[in-house]
């Protein structure tokens, strides 16, 4: 008797014109289009396996491995790998000293660390010096781009002597959220006379903010101006990556060990099988003994902020 066997071969998948280096501050990196096989997909540090997104600030900087896997319709794969180098940016840390009311004699001095020297400065009057002097009150800002390319820029508030500005900010407790606040306290011996906004208010306290950067612009009665910045924080999004044991046939051995990036921890967990929509498991980031199916999870963060990751 003659038996025949079709062998399938394995696929064969590729990673293109992913840049294989970026600054810690680049923002998210979408891997899609980079993948072939189309239908596959990615893992490693930084990844977020639900929106196939790379964010190098959740890496941070250093060499990382990124894996692409397809799997095929005979339960055939190949896994094709890339190195990606995360550069630091650097760090700024302005210092002013107060300018008086129509005299420019305000001063701002920038101390610069971190990411690859030398750098090119660039501040908002058009000067290249690292500190600043002379200044008018007033909102400054200041660009340092390091030799890799990466670059930050800060603000420099030099206030005014007669009008002072002061604030108390609520940051957003989730990603994406509007709970923001800054409470703003403007003090002048002549009296406030007009507020303005970078978001275009002119109350004196600003609720409802996304994370950002807030300018305020305060004009007292005697017609001396201070200008402020705030800056709401938030944290990060959630990002995910697991390791999957398949359960063998008929049995429930399968195991899933989730990482959670981003939001605030401890987080808690929430499992449950994607057919019927039953929990399983236990609040736990791994999910043991299971059998084959899918399954998702609902991550929620200290702050009570969620998101779902359902397996691959």
């Amino acid at each position: 008797m003659t038996f025949f066997a079709d062998v399938i071969a394995n696929p064969v998948t590729t990673i293109t014109y992913l840049n294989n280096e970026v600054c810690e501050n680049a923002g998210l990196v979408n891997l899609i289009p980079h993948g072939t096989l189309a239908g596959g997909f990615w893992t490693g540090t930084g990844v977020s396996t639900v929106t196939s997104k790379f964010n190098p600030d959740v890496a941070n900087p250093g060499t990382h491995t990124i894996h692409y896997t397809y799997f095929n319709s005979y339960g055939c794969y190949d896994t094709e790998s890339v190195s990606v180098i995360v550069h630091p940016v650097p760090t700024v840390n302005v210092v002013t000293t107060p300018a008086n009311c129509g005299v420019q004699d305000g001063t701002a001095n920038a101390t610069i660390a971190g990411g690859t020297p030398t750098y090119t400065i660039y501040w908002s009057n058009g000067s290249s010096v690292e500190d600043q002097t002379n200044l008018a009150a007033g909102m400054y800002f200041i660009n340092v781009t390091d030799s890799e390319g990466c670059g930050v820029t800060k603000p420099a508030t030099v206030s005014s002597n007669g009008l002072t500005l002061s604030g108390t900010v609520t940051n957003v407790l989730c990603s994406g959220a509007n709970s923001g606040a800054i409470d703003l306290t403007a003090t002048s011996t002549a009296g406030i006379d007009e507020i303005e906004w970078s978001n275009g208010a002119t109350t004196e306290d600003l609720s409802g903010l996304l994370a950002g950067t807030y300018e305020v612009t305060v004009t007292a009665n005697d017609g001396c101006i201070s200008t402020a910045t705030f800056t709401v924080g938030a944290p990060t999004g959630f990002s995910f990556s697991e390791v999957v044991t398949s359960a063998t046939c008929g049995n429930t051995d399968g195991d899933i060990v989730l990482t959670v990036n981003g939001g605030t921890a401890p987080y808690d967990y929430q499992w449950f099988a994607t057919v019927s929509g039953s929990p399983v498991g236990t609040n736990s980031a791994s999910l043991i003994n299971v059998d084959a199916g899918a399954y998702f999870v609902i991550v929620t963060d200290d702050n009570g902020c969620s998101s779902v990751f359902t397996t691959p």
